[in-house]
């Protein structure tokens, strides 16, 4: 996006850049997406609704939060690390869930097959009866060594 810069007395200010809205920049992952010392602040400050479509690490892959704890424990900020962490297990997760795999719903006990993907998160699963109906991948465990 495009950096404007603004000339304010004394200094120069950048604005609509990566960290201007309050959240302060302690590094980047290796693909090059800011870290932000207090997630929370930089997205309270993008989005007061707390829009998770504005949150700074929506879309953060596996890795990404892989250097964003890396970079948190370096900082000394190990509940973000742990946090990251955390997030890291959970999107690797989501990525496991793939279109014509077969995984276990743990709401209604049932082997389901995945029909698609809405988004990461989100999946159309059928189970042996035919019914489909949607389901967030928190519910969903790999039928690791089955297909159907």
């Amino acid at each position: 996006f495009p950096v404007t810069i603004e000339k304010s007395g004394k200094e120069d200010l950048e604005k609509g850049g990566e960290g201007s809205k309050g959240g302060k920049v302690i590094g980047h992952t290796a693909s090059g997406k800011p870290v932000y010392e207090s997630a929370r602040k930089a997205w309270k400050a993008a989005s007061p609704e707390l829009s998770y479509s504005k949150h700074p690490y929506n879309n953060y892959t596996s890795q990404d939060h892989r250097d964003a704890a890396q970079l948190h424990t370096t900082s000394g900020n190990l509940k973000a690390a742990k946090e990251h962490i955390g997030a890291a297990k959970e999107q690797e997760h989501h990525d496991s869930i793939k279109e014509g795999s077969s995984v276990h719903d743990k709401n209604s006990k049932k082997d389901v097959t995945v029909v698609r993907s809405s988004d990461s998160k989100r999946h159309i699963v059928r189970d042996s009866e035919g019914k489909e109906y949607e389901i967030h991948s928190g519910w969903l465990k790999s039928n690791k060594n089955k297909s159907k």
